[in-house]
């Protein structure tokens, strides 16, 4: 999520509507790349739309699907991967976009079974 100052409004103004849900490729969006992937996917973006906040708050949530390097480590108790996905912008310096994670869980219900391998 981003916050875009030319796309806020006064509620008041509008029917008290608060939330717009719109295309995303109506919409600036950041020019983000995967740094650490292992392969040359072009990540696609579907027809996913976009939550555009009376604030100017914007939040996308594009689908994608990543392959990188993830080294297992062992314990005593267990054994884990240490999966680390870089994420940044070409264009961009780090002062101006500087993404970060909303949350640190992920979601692997649809991952291959690690322990097979």
């Amino acid at each position: 999520k981003w916050n875009d100052d030319y796309l806020k409004w006064d509620p008041k103004e509008f029917n008290n509507i608060t939330v717009l849900r719109i295309p995303h490729t109506e919409i600036w969006k950041p020019d983000l790349s995967f740094y650490t992937s292992t392969d040359d996917a072009i990540y696609p973006t579907t027809n996913t739309h976009a939550l555009l906040y009376s604030n100017g708050t914007v939040v996308w949530v594009p689908f994608f699907q990543i392959k990188s390097p993830c080294p297992r480590r062992y314990t005593q108790e267990k054994s884990s991967f240490d999966c680390k996905i870089r994420i940044g912008s070409w264009m961009y310096s780090s002062k101006l976009l500087n993404p970060q994670m909303a949350t640190t869980e992920v979601r692997n219900s649809h991952h291959k079974n690690l322990e097979l391998f």
